[in-house]
């Protein structure tokens, strides 16, 4: 049994007395893929693969982070001819943000219709890298369980705003680590659009981060797993690495 196939079962059993510390709101504002390092710079390897086809893509990583807000830019280093395309986020406390994509074509400013582009070809998604606006959707706590880093929540999150390519996502947050252990998109007729799994971790400077994730995209018969590795916890990163004028 794999690790989302326990948490759905523990889930269900833990519906009927479910006592929840938490809001929902709480838990999905703290939740962020690459942990809770106030500065971190790291390499991530993401092999995305079609039938017998697979892409390969380095990506140096920076975050700097502060309370609820951060900044984010990725890279692409290897293959070299693809080392001028970024990805860069900067999230505000009061939870909106603002992302540019930087392709052959140019730099891109990224609109809330853009959640669902695809980042440098592989499974993950800007809605993977972006932070949950709790204003837009319905949320509802649906679930907890114990997991190898603490106690996960499971939360229901039912989009309000028109337009969505999904009908629901029911993210899995552990409370310590702000990790979401998996997300699971559906579509209307309640199949399974897509699934992030973190599959295992890795502790580093006394933070957890992810060792290992793999995403499913089940509508484009897809796949891409994700290597979290060259993991630095920095005192601090200089402004000009997040500043968009140097896409």
């Amino acid at each position: 049994m794999n690790w989302i196939a326990l948490c759905l079962s523990v889930v269900l059993l833990s519906l009927a007395d479910a006592g929840f510390g938490q809001a929902p709101e709480e838990l999905l504002q703290q939740s962020f893929l690459f942990g809770k390092a106030p500065a971190v710079q790291m390499r991530i390897t993401m092999e995305t693969y079609r039938g017998d086809s697979s892409k390969r893509r380095e990506i140096e990583v920076f975050i700097k982070r502060q309370e609820k807000a951060y900044k984010m830019l990725l890279h692409i280093v290897y293959p070299a001819f693809l080392n001028q395309m970024k990805f860069l986020s900067h999230k505000a406390e009061d939870g909106n943000e603002s992302k540019w994509l930087k392709t052959s074509s140019g730099v891109k400013k990224l609109a809330e219709q853009d959640r669902s582009e695809r980042i440098f070809d592989s499974d993950l998604t800007v809605e993977d890298l972006s932070a949950v606006k709790v204003a837009d959707y319905q949320l509802t706590l649906v679930g907890q369980l114990e997991t190898d880093s603490g106690l996960c929540y499971a939360i229901e999150a039912v989009p309000r705003l028109r337009g969505s390519l999904y009908r629901k996502k029911v993210v899995f947050v552990e409370k310590e680590t702000g990790l979401p252990r998996a997300v699971e998109y559906y579509g209307e007729g309640s199949e399974l659009m897509k699934r992030l799994q973190i599959v295992s971790i890795q502790t580093i400077g006394g933070i957890t981060f992810p060792l290992l994730c793999r995403i499913d995209s089940y509508d484009s018969a897809t796949y891409t797993i994700v290597r979290f590795h060259e993991i630095r916890v920095v005192d601090d990163l200089p402004e000009k690495v997040f500043n968009k004028g140097a896409l």
